[in-house]
């Protein structure tokens, strides 16, 4: 079960496989701009600013995999999350 996410705090997400090319769906319901920042070892950190009121989709475009992805917001009270979803890659496949 998912605990709730305090502004400045990060999520870890593990998977069974290795993730790259990561997306997700990001509403921000909250009243003040809000920044969410996904991280994962030896891949590009990607940033997304939203204003109140926005949807996003946010796209990692990682070519490497990874188990682990690291969520931190900031102003992230009124972040909603949805869709997440990777891709395998084709030599990491099971």
């Amino acid at each position: 079960m998912l605990q709730p996410i305090r502004n400045g705090s990060a999520l870890n997400l593990p998977s069974r496989h290795h993730a790259c090319s990561s997306v997700i769906d990001v509403y921000n319901g909250g009243s003040s701009d809000a920044n969410v920042t996904l991280r994962s070892e030896n891949l590009k950190e990607v940033s997304a600013s939203l204003k109140s009121g926005e949807l996003r989709r946010v796209r990692t475009h990682w070519q490497g995999g990874s188990s682990q992805v690291t969520l931190d917001l900031k102003n992230g009270a009124g972040l909603r999350f949805d869709n997440l979803a990777y891709s395998t890659p084709v030599n990491l496949a099971p």
